[in-house]
């Protein structure tokens, strides 16, 4: 089964996108920061990676932009 990758610093935001996921059967992590997403996507095949742009300790787009380098 495919899983997907949730980088969301908003933790009740992020249960509830969970949950909707969940509810149509896709399984979900979530990482509360880049630094968590970062050994996270590191160690499991992710088939999706949905990013916040702000989060505590950078944005989701350049960490996006040095995933793809």
């Amino acid at each position: 089964m495919s899983r997907i990758a949730l980088v969301e610093d908003h933790a009740r935001l992020a249960e509830m996108i969970r949950q909707a996921l969940s509810n149509a059967g896709i399984e979900t992590d979530i990482f509360n920061t880049l630094s968590e997403a970062r050994y996270g996507i590191s160690q499991a095949d992710y088939a999706v990676l949905i990013l916040d742009r702000g989060l505590p300790d950078g944005d989701g787009l350049a960490f996006l932009r040095k995933l793809r380098e």
